[in-house]
């Protein structure tokens, strides 16, 4: 019997895991960008844990630095973020410089798009702001030592811009 159970929590393991990966799957560019309704450079300003155990355990206060969509340069706004997985999952720490996909929550606070795929770090330890593409197509966008936040940031632009577009054709139905 102890082995039936054994083996039943075993395969309900390994059943249910691809679904939790599958939340934090690699999401196409357009797709990330159509999806969010922010996207900026932000830093840190201070982290703490929420009381409430809601969906996200943790917040952020974040200054936006750079805008790109939805937000203006100096605004701040609170992020949560820590679903309490250990995948999929993201985290935030003082003073990170990052570029960040949001989702507007019903109390006014953001979320991290997609778990840690709406969070891409800003390497500011080199001469260009290099960025991480862990969570970018690097095939689209250029390899890892070439791929600049301003050719992300380019990039991103040109599918808002593609997206305002399709919205202004839209034939009025009336």
């Amino acid at each position: 019997m102890r082995i039936k159970i054994v083996l039943y929590v075993s395969l309900l393991c390994l059943f249910s895991a691809p679904f939790a990966f599958g939340l934090a799957a690699y999401i196409p560019l357009p797709q990330k960008v159509a999806e969010s309704d922010l996207i900026a450079r932000v830093t840190i300003l201070s982290t703490q844990k929420l009381k409430s155990t809601k969906r996200f355990r943790s917040i952020a206060k974040v200054m936006v630095t750079e805008a790109i969509k939805g937000v203006s340069v100096g605004q701040i706004f609170d992020l949560e973020y820590d679903n309490g997985l250990v995948c999929p999952n993201v985290l935030y720490s003082k003073n990170e410089d990052i570029l960040i996909f949001g989702v507007k929550m019903d109390n006014g606070h953001y979320y991290t798009y997609n778990t840690y795929n709406g969070k891409i770090k800003v390497k500011t330890d080199v001469k260009e702001n290099v960025i991480s593409s862990l969570n970018v197509s690097g095939r689209a966008l250029g390899s890892d030592n070439e791929l600049t936040l301003d050719k992300v940031i380019q990039e991103i632009r040109k599918y808002i811009n593609k997206e305002s577009s399709e919205l202004m054709d839209v034939p009025d139905k009336s």
